[in-house]
């Protein structure tokens, strides 16, 4: 088996613990994977909103949504989103049995929906937000943009209490109903 120094902390390690690359001339990295790792662990701390921004945007170029429109029609997008709906039923027995009650209800005439977002008053056609899924009827009419800037709002929540605290969240309903009580008003 080769062996390879690793530029950045100097030990001999198996080529097995460096990336392949094509352009070297062994074919793999002379930096090892544990460094390389630790490298951009640390560039993305230190530029953290510009990653996050770039993350943000990333799956809105051009090029990434045709591939995954092309993607999706495929046996094998097929599959991975038929799972993907089964697993996120199975995780959100309540959410999912809310959206499809309110889903019948809008369907069936028994909710009629507005013209104009709740929020900011734009006309539009608004999407039904839940903040508290055991009342699948109760919704908040809202806009593309202020659902989605009012997820964001979550997420960020989310992601700063899972620092701090160093644990996931696995169910963040009382998070989406603090929110709401700022957010909407």
């Amino acid at each position: 088996m080769k062996e390879k120094v690793c530029f950045k902390c100097g030990i001999l390690k198996p080529l097995s613990d460096f990336y392949k690359h094509k352009q070297m001339g062994d074919g793999h990295l002379n930096k090892c994977k544990s460094c390389t790792k630790r490298d951009v662990h640390i560039h993305r701390e230190e530029n953290l909103e510009k990653v996050r921004e770039y993350d943000r945007n990333r799956p809105n170029y051009k090029e990434r949504l045709q591939r995954n429109k092309e993607y999706a029609k495929t046996p094998k997008g097929k599959e991975v989103s038929a799972k993907g709906r089964v697993n996120y039923r199975h995780k959100y027995v309540d959410r999912y049995k809310a959206i499809m009650l309110f889903g019948y209800a809008l369907r069936d005439g028994k909710v009629l929906r507005p013209d104009r977002c709740q929020h900011c008053s734009v006309e539009c056609v608004p999407q039904g937000h839940h903040n508290d899924y055991s009342k699948p009827l109760d919704v908040i009419w809202v806009c593309v943009p202020c659902h989605t800037e009012f997820h964001n709002c979550v997420k960020e929540l989310e992601r700063t209490y899972e620092k701090e605290n160093g644990i996931e969240i696995q169910d963040n309903s009382a998070i989406i109903l603090e929110v709401a009580e700022w957010f909407w008003k």
